[in-house]
């Protein structure tokens, strides 16, 4: 499992680099270094954003199967989007691991 706070750091980063860019004030000397990192994590971003609301998503439809007032075909539909979610976590963590890896090696 990826730590939480590094998934939130690279959202932070590219919110802070967005602001940066789109500023009149930026170096003009820094302005391509930070557009390389801000495209860089333009690749990530959707990725960590979805991971981040994977925990609400799941006590959502987790709320959703325990009522039991609901029909039959909404409780039908929150088991397969529980499934759905959980296989994406899977997935969205295997990309953060590789983008998270150091660029160093």
């Amino acid at each position: 499992m990826i730590p939480l706070e590094k998934v939130k750091d690279i959202v932070d980063r590219h919110n802070t680099l967005e602001k940066e860019l789109s500023s009149t004030n930026i170096d003009p000397k820094l302005f391509a270094k930070k557009s390389k990192e801000y495209a860089s994590l333009g690749e990530i971003i959707s990725i960590a954003k979805d991971y981040l609301n994977f925990d609400n998503e799941k006590k959502d439809l987790e709320q959703i199967l325990s009522d039991k007032n609901n029909e039959r075909e909404i409780i039908d539909l929150a088991e397969k989007d529980l499934k759905e979610i959980k296989f994406k976590k899977n997935h969205y963590e295997e990309k953060l691991k590789i983008y998270l890896l150091p660029k160093d090696l």
